[in-house]
């Protein structure tokens, strides 16, 4: 596990893992309907590295949508891509900023495939689309 050190004292550093210990032990104590504090634990978390506990919280809460940009803004791809095939209303949030990342960390070719990939997909379905709603009838 990463614990974030704020400084580099010992003293320090056992504050910060008691503060966490505590704040993922909270979280797990509450019921699922207290949004708010467990709202509150996964901001804390987030703020001190603890992603996994963060998303553990904004899960039980059932708040998909923090969920999946908590993924796409610590670059875990795969819980994202996980949500949005589940959830296929967040597909677009998980794609572009995918396509960014790749091109960023230069992997330009992968992002340039799965972009036209994308467009093709968004292209064959458009046609299908219009073709059903255009369809000319000939007797």
């Amino acid at each position: 596990m990463h614990w974030i050190c704020i400084h580099e004292n010992a003293s320090t550093k056992h504050w910060i893992i008691i503060f966490v210990c505590r704040l993922i032990e909270l979280a797990r104590k509450m019921d699922k309907a207290d949004t708010e504090p467990l709202r509150r634990c996964a901001v804390w978390l987030q703020q001190l590295n603890q992603y996994a506990y963060a998303s553990e919280c904004l899960a039980k809460m059932g708040d998909t949508k923090s969920l999946l940009q908590l993924h796409i803004d610590t670059g875990h791809w795969e819980e994202a891509f996980a949500i949005a095939k589940i959830q296929t209303e967040y597909k677009q949030q998980v794609y572009v900023p995918y396509a960014r990342w790749l091109a960023e960390n230069d992997k330009f070719e992968e992002a340039q495939q799965g972009l036209l990939l994308r467009l093709s997909n968004c292209f064959y379905m458009g046609i299908g689309v219009l073709s059903t709603q255009y369809s000319v009838h000939v007797t």
